[in-house]
């Protein structure tokens, strides 16, 4: 996350457009919670995601899939 404090408020308004309270503290609580226990290192990034958070760009090939 770039921004926690922009994203623990866009979990808050998901939560609110959907009838769920959350409060910051709930919200950050969880995150460390689950990132404790590792749960954010199962997330894979598709090629084009990868390629703009390591600074990359992205390349096409002339493989079948675009790749190659």
């Amino acid at each position: 996350m770039q921004d926690l404090d922009a994203e623990v408020q866009k979990i808050i308004r998901i939560g609110a457009e959907n009838n769920v309270s959350f409060n910051v503290e709930e919200v950050r609580s969880y995150l460390r919670e689950m990132d404790a226990e590792d749960e954010f290192d199962d997330v894979e990034l598709d090629e084009a995601t990868l390629a703009a958070v390591s600074g990359g760009v992205e390349r096409r090939g002339s493989g079948p899939c675009g790749y190659g």
